[in-house]
């Protein structure tokens, strides 16, 4: 009987080798669909991004800076000076707007001109502006300069860090868009709006004159770079650092390695300056002392920002 039945199945086996070929093609496509459901599931599942009401928000906002200070160099000159006091606003709306949806690897050159346009634009407004002046500034040109050249290197950071993010699992992609994007992201927003449109009531009070504004528009310029710098931190250094500092190591400045003694040094040398010029900031011209204190509040940034 056994002979028979394996005889059988030969030759059933020969006459029929198509019912063979399905057989094994749908072993191996269950199989295939085994290893992937997964991935599958997690394609089908709909990406965490921000609403394009918010993001249309954030790319307004972000291009405003610049586009106010073009219009003041050709027409009204508070334009421009509206356009340089709004340019840590506008920044923090572009880097919203930057992680607005960061799986989305289609709008990554899309994003990478809109902030080559914005890095061009808010640098090369303030060269055009010293340059129509009789006298020009040669150290205030080449700071110029060198401030729109690191402010690119900046961005080409922020956006293969975005790349970065957007590799992220779904669980934790879901968590960091709508807790760490949009919940942190907003609430920085509001001191930002508040420091900045003292500047744009004085400026409008005064009709233009920056001397008269500078006493508030210059520490206004420290306080909100220094808040920057901040949301910049918390919405890319953390999430993609590999060392993580609990409360108590902070506290007790232990155990934080050269590097983290030193971001922590300045971080508070950063805050002192900042506060400084939060109490001394008012109607008038920007004192030396004042310029001292954001020189240092600049110094500590870039250690900061380079570590």
């Amino acid at each position: 009987d056994n002979n028979l039945i394996s005889t059988m199945s030969d030759s059933e086996m020969i006459e029929n080798p198509t019912t063979l070929k399905r057989r094994s093609s749908l072993e191996v496509v269950s199989g295939s669909q085994g290893q992937e459901t997964p991935d599958l599931a997690e394609q089908l599942q709909e990406r965490p991004r921000i609403g394009l009401v918010w993001q249309f928000i954030w790319f307004v906002v972000f291009h405003a800076s610049w586009v106010l200070e073009w219009h003041g160099i050709l027409h009204e000159q508070t334009s421009y000076f509206i356009g340089i006091s709004m340019i840590p606003v506008s920044w923090a709306c572009g880097i919203l707007f930057l992680l607005s949806d960061p799986s989305n690897k289609a709008l990554e050159v899309f994003l990478t001109v809109n902030l080559i346009v914005a890095d061009l634009g808010n640098f090369g407004a303030p060269i055009a502006y010293e340059l129509n002046r009789d006298s020009h500034n040669i150290p205030v040109l080449i700071g110029i300069s060198v401030g729109a050249f690191v402010t690119f290197f900046v961005f080409w950071f922020l956006v293969s860090a975005r790349r970065k993010i957007g590799d992220f699992s779904t669980d934790r992609l879901d968590n960091y868009v709508y807790k760490t994007v949009f919940l942190t992201g907003v609430g920085s927003l509001p001191a930002l709006i508040y420091l900045t449109s003292e500047t744009i009531k004085c400026l409008l009070d005064s009709n233009g004159s920056h001397y008269r504004c500078s006493g508030i528009s210059a520490p206004q310029l420290s306080i909100c770079s220094m808040l920057l710098l901040l949301l910049i931190a918390r919405l890319f250094f953390v999430p993609l650092s590999s060392e993580q500092y609990s409360v108590k190591q902070v506290a007790n400045f232990k155990n934080l390695g050269f590097k983290g003694k030193v971001q922590m040094l300045a971080l508070a040398i950063m805050a002192v300056c900042n506060l400084i010029l939060f109490s001394v900031m008012g109607e008038g011209g920007a004192t030396p002392f004042m310029h001292n204190c954001m020189g240092v509040a600049m110094a500590c940034y870039t250690l900061i920002l380079f570590t």
